[in-house]
C-alpha cells in the first residue's frame, strides 16, 4: 500500500512539473506588412540612401528626435539633441548617418514593443 502511494505521489510531481513547462507564453514579434504613411506618400519618411546614411523628412526627424528623447538614455553613450543628423539637400529632408539610422530603428522597435524606460 505504501509503495502505491510513493508512486502516486512520484507520478503527480512528475505531471506537474512536465505540464508547467509546457504553458510558457511567448510575446509574438512584432511585424508590419506595409510601409507608414508620412503626408502623402508611403515611405515612412525614408527618401533614400547616402554615402554613410539616408535621407529622410521633417516628419521622420521629428519621430527621431521624439523617440530619442523617450529611450536616448538607454544608448552608450546617451543620444543627445540632433546626433547624427544635419540639414538635407533641401528644406524639407535631412540626413542621418548609419549608426543613428541604426538607433532610429532600434527606438521604432522598442516603441513597437511597448518597452518601458525606468
Amino acid at each position: 500500500m505504501r509503495t502505491k502511494a510513493i508512486l502516486w505521489v512520484g507520478a503527480l510531481a512528475i505531471v506537474m512539473v512536465v505540464s508547467g513547462c509546457v504553458g510558457t507564453i511567448r510575446p509574438a514579434p512584432v511585424t508590419r506588412s506595409a510601409a507608414s504613411w508620412d503626408g502623402t506618400n508611403e515611405n515612412s519618411g525614408f527618401l533614400g540612401w547616402t554615402k554613410g546614411g539616408a535621407v529622410i523628412t521633417e516628419h521622420a526627424r521629428e519621430r527621431y528626435e521624439g523617440l530619442r528623447q523617450k529611450y536616448g538614455s538607454l544608448f552608450t553613450p546617451p543620444l543627445l539633441a540632433a546626433d547624427g543628423l544635419q540639414a538635407g539637400p533641401d528644406s524639407a529632408s535631412w540626413l542621418i548617418d548609419d549608426e543613428h539610422l541604426a538607433d532610429f530603428a532600434t527606438m521604432i522597435r522598442w516603441q513597437r514593443e511597448g518597452k518601458v524606460v525606468k
